[in-house]
């Protein structure tokens, strides 16, 4: 394999060291992303920026599968390499692009053919949002074939580089468009360039695996992870992203935008414990291939997730106001009323997202199945209850509490029988 086993056979850091790599870059991906919130929040106005939230949690949900995508890349790469199977590495690299490729396309094709069902339900402003929307979700989807093989190879300074590269051209460039005065076309000019710059830099790195045919290797189980993994990000996305599209169905544009703002700013606890779990995966799987004890690499991700989010949360409580008031400005007052309890809640949901790469990694699916149903539990708390947008963050806390505690419940099962549960 040349070229692509010198890249590949770097030495492995702790799960510490990877986890500070990780920090940083999401410190830089997720502090880029969350300015580019704000300056639009600032620049559109609560009305146009509702809109854009709305936008960008769509975007979000439709490209599900590319998430999915790259928790498979990942968990694959991960398990070849550990076995000494690069060959079946660039196999597999080369047959998922063109899949995902197609897919793309027709994705984003269709979302383009049902602009007008998306107008009329959103009050989308005009038909360039949506074909904005498209031009990001293909080369969002695009992008995990090759960042996935990064993470499954530790390769952690390289793929938390794409990974901030993503925000920092979507901050600079949309940033740049909105002062131009393009509005909100403006703003996701920045969100597409941003989806392109973040394709390209993993395809240029992972090149010597993609020149490479490779040998093939029998999908079944493959894809019998496929549909647990697709299922769980699904999950995952739509529990912390939905309440913003509901909002703008639900209530008035500025109504919407208070909230959006108080979620936006809520889900900075998603990024900076979100590190751990770009480390977790690859190292869990890593280790439960080899057949060593994963257990205390899972115990410590959690405790360093655990201490990161509590002092956030309280950052949150105690600074509301004025951390609305600097951020967003004064249109933004009363904002700060939802941002405790959804602080609160995005912490549980980045604890839900690190049980679920844990079931990932060692193929035990139980906890796919926690997610699934509280997604169901959230979107009819969501039907039944939207009479305030208060009801909407309260909902958000008590399924985000009720997954927390029946996936521990579910691990502690796991841990006393020495296995995971509900392993395939």
């Amino acid at each position: 394999m040349g070229w692509a086993l010198k890249g590949s056979s770097r030495a492995r850091s702790g799960i510490t060291g990877a986890a500070a790599v990780m920090f940083l870059a999401t410190l830089v991906s997720g502090g880029s992303d969350y300015l580019f919130q704000i300056v639009m929040g600032r620049s559109l106005g609560a009305d146009a920026y509702s809109e854009l939230a709305a936008v960008l949690s769509i975007l979000y949900i439709v490209s599900i599968p590319a998430l999915s995508v790259q928790n498979i890349m990942t968990r694959y790469v991960s398990k070849f390499h550990a076995e000494g199977k690069d060959g079946q590495i660039s196999w597999l690299m080369r047959r998922t692009l063109v899949w995902v490729a197609a897919f793309s396309f027709l994705a984003s094709g269709a979302m383009l053919a049902l602009s007008g069902m998306l107008m009329s339900a959103l009050a989308l402003s005009s038909l360039m949002v949506v074909a904005l929307l498209c031009v990001s979700l293909f080369f969002r989807m695009l992008n995990p074939v090759a960042a996935g093989p990064l993470q499954g190879l530790q390769r952690f300074n390289e793929f938390g580089g794409q990974l901030s590269a993503q925000a920092v051209v979507k901050l600079g460039a949309g940033w740049l468009l909105v002062l131009l005065g393009f509005g909100i076309g403006g703003a996701l000019w920045g969100v597409a360039l941003g989806a392109m710059a973040s394709t390209l830099i993993p395809l240029i790195l992972m090149r010597g695996y993609i020149v490479q045919k490779g040998d093939p290797f029998p999908l079944a189980g493959l894809w019998r992870y496929s549909v647990p993994a697709m299922v769980g990000v699904l999950a995952i996305t739509i529990l912390t992203n939905v309440d913003v599209v509901v909002a703008r169905f639900f209530f008035d544009g500025v109504s919407a935008g208070l909230y959006a703002a108080s979620s936006n700013l809520a889900k900075v606890i998603l990024f900076l414990p979100g590190a751990v779990s770009y480390v977790m995966l690859p190292k869990v799987s890593d280790s439960y291939t080899k057949g060593e004890d994963v257990w205390q690499i899972v115990l410590k991700a959690f405790g360093i997730n655990i201490a990161l989010s509590l002092g956030m949360v309280a950052g949150y409580m105690l600074l509301a106001d004025p951390l609305i008031s600097v951020l967003y400005g004064a249109e933004y007052e009363g904002a700060s009323a939802y941002l405790g309890i959804l602080a609160i809640s995005m912490s549980l949901f980045g604890m839900a997202n690190l049980f679920m790469i844990l079931g990932l990694s060692m193929d035990s699916f139980g906890y796919i199945w926690v997610l699934l149903f509280f997604t169901v539990v959230q979107v009819s708390l969501f039907m039944l209850f939207h009479a305030q947008l208060m009801h909407l963050a309260w909902a958000m806390l008590v399924v985000g509490l009720g997954i927390c505690l029946s996936s521990a419940l579910l691990m502690l099962h796991s841990m006393s029988k020495g296995r995971s549960l509900l392993r395939r």
